[in-house]
């Protein structure tokens, strides 16, 4: 089930799933789930700006439209993994399971 969330779910049905498995994602007011979206969202924009493409452009190349391009460069939570995935292959990158920093888990 969590391999179907990464493929075809959002980001909340990957932290539906870590929540059921016991996995305490909260990290203060915040969730580590949101720091990722931002994380995510500051690096296509921060991408995006500098190989000099617009929104639309992006979306183009990544074959998703303009909007989406939009909602995740704004971290909204509920974007579709494949999607994503889709969008930062246009900079050679994709997501994947890496070690959270200590100052993440705490």
């Amino acid at each position: 089930m969590l391999i179907s969330a990464i493929l075809k779910g959002s980001i909340d049905d990957i932290h539906k799933i870590c929540t059921r498995l016991g996995a305490d994602l909260h990290h203060g007011e915040s969730t580590m789930t949101q720091h990722c979206s931002n994380q995510i969202g500051q690096f296509v924009r921060d991408r995006r700006k500098a190989s000099g493409f617009n929104q639309r452009e992006l979306g183009e190349l990544a074959g998703v439209g303009r909007r989406f391009v939009s909602e995740l460069e704004q971290a909204k939570p509920t974007v579709r993994m494949n999607s994503v995935n889709k969008v930062l292959a246009v900079f050679g990158k994709t997501l994947g399971i890496v070690d959270a920093s200590k100052d993440d888990t705490e």
